[in-house]
């Protein structure tokens, strides 16, 4: 449970950065001349918390095999647009227009994929050291 939470404030500060980039994404397309003030940022953290909030898919007191792990992505992947695509537009990030929806589900995909690639960026690099400081002790330098 460590590790997923963890995982979910790293992911957290990726996902409210993805946002804020996606304003600006939705803004370009549909609004340019829009204005936000701090109340605006203040349900972007909100919906970055909601969009935490599915990574619990992945909770499992035993490790999952690569066919669950793959099945949970999905999961996590259709629960996350649905709730973040409802929050969305209880939060009014989007309106009544097919288009606005539609861009708005784009963006939410692309963020999730902005902090996949993220989350395995980082996990390479943690796993580099890990072997980095083995190979070392190994060779007899940290006795």
């Amino acid at each position: 449970m460590k590790s997923l939470l963890r995982m979910m404030i790293r992911h957290f500060f990726i996902i409210y950065t993805g946002s804020i980039l996606g304003t600006v994404v939705y803004c370009l397309i549909f609004c340019r001349d829009e204005m936000y003030g701090i109340d605006y940022f203040i349900r972007i953290f909100f919906l970055s918390v909601l969009g935490d909030l599915p990574l619990l898919v992945f909770y499992s007191k035993e490790e999952l095999s690569r066919k669950q792990m793959a099945k949970r992505w999905g999961i996590h992947f259709c629960l996350l647009e649905a709730v973040l695509m409802a929050a969305g537009k209880y939060l009014g990030l989007y309106h009544v227009f097919l288009w606005e929806g539609v861009v708005f589900f784009l963006i939410v995909a692309m963020v999730y994929l902005i902090v996949v690639f993220f989350g395995v960026v980082i996990d390479m690099v943690t796993a580099e050291q890990m072997n980095e400081f083995i190979r070392k002790k190994n060779e007899g330098r940290f006795r």
